[in-house]
């Protein structure tokens, strides 16, 4: 459950939708590192639990979600299925063969980051929404649109790269991640991102 929650938050987080509802194109191989800050809101608990830390993507292989506070969590996502790891603890990983779930979640966030809103439109209800600034697109999963996901609404505000993601869940807790600090380059990733990556590739 806890991967599945980090996946639809961490990776949604990232999809690339740029202003005036055009789409950005990340070509495969592009790579967007940032940072984060996620606040997660459960029901019956009056303050949010927070965290923060930094992200790798790489468009077409996968993505990397390093949280460093309130403790150290390494998330990393990718075709093969998604992989946690502790500092100092055992790894744990789900594979997309075993949850159907994680690889449909995956094939929507590559769409996206490849600028293709096509390949959202499958899966959710696309509702772009007129803003002063910036741009807003509202996701919504469609019945029968694939594996089912725990999500009762998505809200994705953002300008050059999204700024905030709003995850609603049909348990009524609610996530609420920001982004700052985002830049792409044409790579290549390091030696250390490059061995979280292997992880979830297809063998």
């Amino acid at each position: 459950m806890i991967g599945r929650r980090l996946a639809c938050t961490g990776a949604l987080a990232l999809l690339t939708l740029p202003a005036r509802a055009q789409m950005v194109e990340l070509p495969p191989g592009t790579v967007l590192r940032g940072k984060f800050t996620q606040r997660r809101y459960l029901e019956g608990f009056d303050r949010p639990l927070e965290s923060g830390g930094v992200f790798v993507l790489v468009s077409g292989r996968g993505l990397i979600w390093r949280a460093t506070a309130p403790f150290p969590m390494l998330t990393v996502m990718g075709a093969g299925g998604l992989v946690q790891q502790a500092a100092g603890g055992a790894t744990s990983k789900l594979d997309s063969s075993k949850v159907p779930f994680l690889a449909k979640l995956y094939q929507v966030f590559a769409a996206a980051l490849a600028g293709n809103v096509d390949g959202l439109s499958d899966v959710f209800v696309v509702t772009r929404e007129a803003r002063p600034a910036g741009w807003r697109v509202r996701l919504r999963p469609k019945p029968g649109g694939g594996p089912a996901m725990p999500i009762r609404d998505i809200v994705i505000d953002g300008g050059r790269f999204v700024e905030q993601v709003e995850v609603f869940r049909a348990t009524g807790d609610k996530d609420v991640v920001e982004f700052s600090e985002q830049a792409t380059s044409s790579g290549p990733v390091d030696a250390e991102e490059a061995r979280a990556l292997s992880l979830v590739e297809r063998r």
